[in-house]
């Protein structure tokens, strides 16, 4: 739940406040978005797969909401 709250917390201020572009592991944001999204993912039999990328030069938090939606 605090996880969820300080990610709102931050999406809050994504309007507001760009955040520097840094290099980004799609991979460790894809299995926390896949983490925090198993419960649903199970209920609909859904399933996932992706490739190893490299680093990508993003904003981490934009990254993680690509990968959510």
């Amino acid at each position: 739940m605090q996880t969820l709250i300080n990610d709102l917390l931050t999406y809050s201020r994504v309007s507001t406040k760009a955040n520097p572009f840094v290099p980004t592991d799609l991979g460790s944001v894809t299995k926390e978005v896949l983490g925090d999204l198993e419960t649903r993912i199970e209920q609909v039999n859904g399933r996932s797969s992706w490739l190893n990328c490299p680093p990508w030069t993003a904003d981490p938090l934009q990254v993680r909401q690509l990968m959510q939606n």
